[in-house]
């Protein structure tokens, strides 16, 4: 199946999962006996290992002020719909935590993972979206719930709603969460309005339990499927980063490029969103592969992605000196002709590893895609790329942490069948692909989304290694 059917096929939201979301509802509590994510020891010896024995997707990583990395996912019993979010220290064999929304399943799919965050004084954040269907609606409906755990993960405080269903008809999707040094917090996401989407933020200063009226951060159209992300300098300064929609070269056409937009007063106001890189990807779908970014000290902002630009795809790395309102020449990270999408993520070293600046993903110009970790020890000048992982098994969306000396990694895997050319972004083809929310029959959208959204043969993947075990 096409990578970008299969990303347009998740935007009309399965349909097939409404019977297993409604089932659910009445089930549901916060915290129930696991039913999946039966715990792996994990070491920091390099071996690729996995998190759970029984599946799951959609990983997020997260390090406490003390050091202790913590990995989340979502799972489902016998690799269904049934999303629950499952909660564990990467380092040693306590096991997960599961925790269940008697909103609805939690979706399962890689671009929209739960979002996990400490915040300066050790509480543990999660952001996620619940899927569930709902009387008159064609298609089920994404809610945003927000929650918190004093004690590292082990139990959670009830989950409140950012942005519901009937907040004002239009969807909710791909977010973003990032915290403040003084504990605020924020949350973006892309509200999408047929036939526009815009990308929102709102803020909290009660760990949560309220949330600000959402803030546009600009008024230009955001491609739908991509997701956000945010990031908070040292000095306050906020970096919001997703994919922009600008108006193409021929009538009717688009051009879908990252951009950077900065908040001087914790995201109430924010600056004009200012292009990475011209790219100029003329294409009318969207890929489903969101940016990262990483503010840094002495007004340095990180950003790494990827286009699908026929002839010159794959992942880049750049870098502003200046606060993002300007950014240098891109590094390429893994270019070629054609490219599935990638799906990069950042982490930077501090204290004895400062300069050191991480990037992962899963290479997409590969024809079985392959966990790629590229280690610059320059502050991003040059970058060195190493493999690894099951090369017949297709990785996808990882997450990544540089804590001390140590490069902590968390992924998930798909091992059934090989991927196919028909999901490269090829130049013969890529003009013909017009999907934007369109399919050839509501069949087949449920059957592509039912597809997507079930955890089905993925597994979560773990691997820490050291610094001096990369080239």
């Amino acid at each position: 199946m096409s990578t970008i059917w299969q990303g347009a096929a998740r935007r009309l939201r399965s349909a097939g999962q409404s019977v297993a979301c409604l089932l659910a509802l009445g089930a549901c509590t916060s915290h129930d006996t696991p039913s999946a994510g039966v715990p792996k020891t994990t070491t920091a010896d390099g071996a690729v290992a996995p998190l759970t024995t029984t599946g799951g997707a959609a990983a997020a990583l997260a390090v406490a002020p003390n050091g202790i990395v913590t990995a989340a996912w979502v799972s489902a019993p016998n690799g269904g719909t049934d999303g629950r979010m499952f909660v564990q220290h990467v380092i040693g064999t306590s096991p997960p935590v599961e925790t269940r929304d008697s909103g609805g399943s939690l979706t399962i799919y890689g671009e929209v993972p739960p979002k996990l965050m400490y915040g300066p004084d050790g509480t543990l954040y999660a952001a996620y979206l619940t899927t569930r269907a709902l009387p008159g609606h064609e298609w089920p409906t994404n809610t945003l719930r927000f929650t918190s755990s004093s004690d590292g993960g082990a139990h959670w405080r009830a989950p409140v709603t950012v942005r519901g269903e009937t907040d004002d008809g239009g969807s909710t999707d791909d977010h973003a969460l990032a915290v403040m040094p003084d504990g605020t917090l924020l949350l973006s996401w892309l509200a999408h309005h047929h036939p526009v989407s815009h990308t929102f933020i709102a803020r909290s200063t009660d760990h949560g339990m309220h949330w600000s009226a959402p803030v546009m951060i600009d008024s230009g159209p955001s491609c739908p499927c991509c997701r956000t992300a945010l990031s908070v300098a040292p000095n306050g300064t906020v970096y919001a980063a997703w994919r922009k929609v600008f108006s193409g070269t021929t009538a009717g056409a688009e051009i879908r490029d990252i951009v950077v937009a900065a908040s001087h007063d914790g995201g109430t106001h924010w600056d004009a969103p200012v292009r990475v890189h011209a790219d100029n990807w003329q294409v009318n779908y969207c890929p489903d592969a969101g940016p990262a970014i990483i503010g840094d000290s002495n007004d340095v902002v990180h950003v790494a992605w990827w286009t699908g630009k026929p002839g010159s795809a794959g992942v880049r790395y750049v870098q502003s000196s200046n606060g993002g309102r300007s950014f240098g020449a891109p590094v390429e990270l893994g270019v070629a002709p054609m490219s599935r999408p990638s799906h990069v993520q950042l982490s930077l070293g501090h204290g004895a590893q400062r300069g050191t600046v991480i990037a992962a993903w899963e290479d997409g110009t590969r024809n079985v895609p392959i966990m790629t970790v590229a280690v610059s020890r320059d502050n991003g000048a040059h970058f060195r790329p190493s493999t690894f992982g099951d090369p017949m098994s297709q990785a996808g969306y990882p997450v990544v942490a540089l804590h001390g000396d140590t490069v902590h990694v968390v992924w998930q895997s798909q091992s059934h069948e090989m991927p196919s050319h028909d999901s490269m972004v090829h130049p013969e083809t890529a003009s013909q692909m017009h999907m934007h929310h369109e399919a050839p029959s509501r069949a087949g959208q449920a059957m592509a989304a039912e597809k997507i959204n079930a955890v089905a043969t993925r597994q979560i993947f773990h691997v820490s290694k050291t610094l001096d075990a990369f080239p």
